[in-house]
């Protein structure tokens, strides 16, 4: 109605101006007061019945139009009387108006908070409970506007305005009447009626001496609804505050929104519906002591403050639900000590629709909440230096909980509520929410606080903790049981002035008695670190730990409107008695056992939604171990990883090996190379070699740099053999009787596949110009006897070769075929006659290995799994 309101005043300035010009134009020239009217925004003005009678003008009829930037009020008033009064400077005795017809046609786009409806365009927006307006002297906020006449009346009011698609009617009478004595006093009464609802409202000021008074009455549809009672007495620092407001019970008049809602942008009012049925009383009387600067100064003097409430039916507020219940008040104020009489309340709200609750998946989401206010027990005893409550609510739904808290509250230095003692607890079963899903969680927090205007503050005590019987995050594959998450000392500042970023400190210890996932073996995990937010971003520190022995720092840091970085450092590992990894890592190779070196890694990882960019480093040095039934030592591995996108790279320079014993002796190896592929086909990337060679038998394996493609079923590459002694190979060889000397070269084509090594068209020759091999045995001098074989004993026992060469295959199941061609003599055989000899060797290279290493000084490891082998091939 407050529109209405506004556009009444308006009207009922422009007329007495309006009647101020007529008066003018008939003393002065009618030119000139028509230039006076358009420059008040008056057109199309007209009138009719002027006459004069003593001191009275009488006007049959005016009719004209306002126009303004926000709108044009067309106007049409019929029987004006109006009576001036000349002692002590012109002024308006009466204002009567027998028929006003007010037509308004807004500017398309006008709201409420256009100038046009605020009685004061131009000045700051109303205060707030903290934003005191200029004065709290009712005295600069409450009079009577100067040029109002001592008597004004619109016996027959009509207004026509537009409500969007329709037209809203609005008739009724208006009759106000200033005392004579007492500028400031006047009583006046407004009737506005539509249809079958009205409003009518009295208002009866009186200002006397040093006592304002205020009174006033609204009855809405013939029922009374609000009864308003005010009195100002004495100076303002030393002032005196009473009164009292009564609502028997708010009738149902949500008719009213017919009028306001048209003019309002749309979600402007944050109601959508009146308390239909709220009864309310209070009385209060109020000595500040001092001039009070904001609404709280108020409260530092003498206080006495006493009320009911009580709303029986459920209110349905926009953003907040069905609201219902009870208050009854009764407290005493002296100086900042409290005396309190009475101080219970009780609300219950349903159908809860806080906005923040929107984001919750309807599993967890509350539905109802109830809510108790009473004092603590004792507190009505005596004066306080604050008002102690106690607060309990009861949470409804698929969640349910409770919340227990000791309320004091004070107003000194402003009016704020500290907590005390307070406990919330949650309980829930099954609960789905941002792909993790609960089982039998369970919330205990206890909390110390405190809120006031501009904040919220809250700090968990010791004992807060939340607890779930299992977890599992979804898109992770991630199972924890028995979950333990302890925020004991987390400090929680929520700001409400919207300009303040939120604050979190919080201690996170978070443990787990089993977690399980497909990469790692079941075992117990814990997370322990400080978790911070504010207005630069997110950040974390903190460590992880296994029961294996597995241990990493997590640093991470989220920056407000940027991308999260996180590093993840490993504590260092050193191989033992115990291997952590291999107790943490399901894929960790069964066959591989590490008993000494050490490892150390760190990992940086960056990304907005999920990882974009992951790199990092592993370095093992001194390693040494078991591999299968290789023995190895001085392991040496430097490697650099690299995920960008869905590229991984991992690369290294210098991988060193000092020794490998798969039953003959190699070493030193090296290996500089890159492996690249995508996240989806991981093993089926790209491998290239740079350099790989090894130490053999005196000379050296040389791979030649070649790239493997893994997404095909065969991969081929070329193996150089260079200066290979024959010497070091009947060292690690023994035969009986055999030796000899020289050296090998040869060249090694090898295919990899899915079920071993193959060699195929191999060669090998000895370098010239050639060597010596010597064969005596007793098995072989036995064969001297066979005339045939005579000359073959007689060559080997000293044969001088000129050339060793042989051809060499080797067959995925470990047979190695040698077509060896040998061209020599023996000085003591026919004098030096040449010899050529053609010999083809078979050997089971697997079988081969397994005899050197039972018959050399292995572990019991690699005994072991020699047998099962043998074993296996029979």
């Amino acid at each position: 109605m407050k529109r209405q309101q506004t556009l009444m005043r308006t009207a009922f300035r422009i007329l007495i101006v309006v009647l101020a010009l007529i008066t003018l134009a008939g003393i002065f020239a009618v030119q000139s007061a028509q230039r006076a009217l358009r420059d008040a925004g008056v057109e199309h003005l007209d009138w009719r019945g002027v006459s004069w009678s003593g001191n009275e003008l009488s006007v049959a009829e005016i009719t004209g139009r306002y126009a303004a930037e926000q709108g044009d009020l067309g106007f049409a008033a019929w029987g004006v009387q109006v009576k001036l009064v000349w002692e002590a400077g012109p002024r308006l005795e009466l204002v009567d108006v027998r028929d006003l017809d007010l037509d308004w046609r807004p500017t398309p786009g006008m709201t409420f908070e256009d100038p046009m409806l605020d009685p004061n365009p131009g000045s700051p927006a109303p205060a707030s409970i903290d934003q005191s307006p200029a004065s709290l002297d009712p005295r600069d906020w409450l009079h009577v506007p100067h040029w109002f006449p001592a008597e004004a009346a619109i016996r027959d009011l009509s207004l026509s305005m537009p409500c969007q698609q329709e037209t809203c009617e609005l008739s009724g009478s208006f009759d106000a009447r200033r005392n004579v004595i007492s500028a400031n006093s006047f009583a006046a009464q407004l009737a506005l009626l539509s249809g079958t609802e009205s409003l009518a409202l009295s208002v009866d000021l009186r200002d006397e001496a040093d006592d304002l008074v205020l009174s006033s009455d609204l009855a809405l549809s013939g029922q009374h609804a609000l009864a308003l009672r005010a009195d100002w007495r004495g100076a303002t620092d030393s002032a005196q505050w009473q009164g009292s407001v009564s609502m028997p019970g708010w009738p149902d008049a949500n008719w009213l929104f017919g009028f306001v809602d048209p003019w309002l942008k749309p979600g402007t009012l944050p109601l959508e519906q009146l308390p239909t049925g709220l009864q309310f009383d209070a009385n209060w009387v109020l000595q500040p002591g001092r001039t009070p600067v904001q609404w709280t100064d108020l409260l530092a003097g003498a206080v006495r403050v006493k009320g009911q409430l009580n709303l029986p039916q459920p209110w349905d507020v926009k953003d907040v639900g069905a609201v219902s219940g009870a208050a009854d008040f009764d407290f005493q104020g002296d100086k900042g000590a409290w005396l309190l009489h009475q101080g219970t309340a009780s609300v219950q709200l349903e159908r809860l629709s806080w906005p923040a609750l929107a984001n919750l998946p309807a599993d967890v989401r509350p539905v109802s909440l109830q809510a108790v206010i009473e004092p603590e027990p004792g507190s009505t005893e005596g004066w306080r230096a604050a008002l102690p409550l106690t607060f309990s609510a009861t949470l409804g739904g698929p969640v349910t909980g409770t919340l227990d808290t000791r309320l004091s509250l004070t107003n000194n230095p402003a009016l704020q509520a500290e907590l005390h003692q307070g406990r919330l607890q949650l309980v829930g079963g099954r609960i789905d929410y941002a792909g993790a899903r609960f089982q039998d969680l369970r919330a205990d927090l206890s909390f110390e606080g405190l809120v006031n205007q501009q904040l919220l503050s809250l700090t968990l005590g010791k004992s807060s903790r939340l607890d779930s019987a299992a977890l599992r995050l979804g898109e992770a594959d991630v199972s924890l049981i028995d979950t333990r998450l302890e925020l004991a000392g987390l400090k929680l500042d929520i700001p409400f002035d919207g300009q303040d970023a939120t604050r979190l400190d919080a201690p996170i210890r978070l443990g787990a008695s089993r977690l399980e996932h497909a990469m790692l073996r079941p075992q117990s995990w814990s997370l322990v670190g400080r978790l911070g937010y504010g207005e630069k971003g997110l950040d974390w520190k903190g460590v992880a730990a296994a029961a294996s022995g597995l241990q990493f720092g997590l640093d991470m840091t989220w920056p407000t409107n940027a991308g999260w970085r996180a590093r993840l450092t490993p504590d260092a590992i050193f191989l033992r008695a115990d291997n952590p990894l291999a107790l943490t890592l399901t894929d960790w190779p069964a066959l591989l056992d590490l008993s000494a070196g050490k490892l150390t890694a760190n990992f940086d990882a960056s990304g907005h939604s999920s990882i974009e960019r992951l790199s990092g480093r592993i370095d093992l040095s001194g390693g040494s171990g078991i591999y299968d039934r290789t023995e190895f030592s001085g392991l040496d591995l430097p490697l650099t990883m690299e995920l960008k996108g869905e590229q991984v790279t991992l690369a290294t320079s210098a991988i060193t090996l000092q020794s490998i014993n798969p039953g003959l002796p190699v070493g030193p190896a090296r290996f500089d190379g890159r492996y690249q592929a995508t996240l989806g086909q991981t093993l089926a990337g790209e491998l290239h070699i740079e350099h790989a060679s090894t130490d053999l038998l005196g000379g050296r394996l040389l791979l030649q740099p070649t790239t493997l493609d893994f997404s095909h079923a065969r991969q081929k590459l070329m193996v150089q053999m260079q200066g290979v002694e024959l010497t070091e190979l009947f060292k690690a060889y023994p035969a009986e009787g055999l030796s000899g000397h020289g050296i090998i070269d040869g060249q090694l084509p090898v295919t990899l596949t899915d079920n071993g090594v193959i060699i195929e068209n191999g060669s090998l020759r000895a370098r010239e110009p050639g060597g010596a091999l010597q064969y005596r045995s007793d098995r072989l001098a036995g064969l001297g006897d066979n005339p045939g074989m005579r000359e073959l004993v007689l060559a080997l026992d000293d044969f001088r070769y000129s050339v060793l060469a042989s051809d060499i295959d080797y067959a995925e199941n470990g047979t190695l075929v040698l077509g060896l061609r040998l061209e020599g003599h023996n000085p003591e055989l026919q004098q030096g006659r040449p010899v050529h000899l053609n010999v083809r060797l078979e050997e089971d290279i697997p079988a081969l290995l397994a005899s050197l290493q039972l018959s050399g000084q292995v572990s019991d490891i690699i005994q072991k799994r020699v047998q099962e082998r043998l074993l296996q091939r029979r």
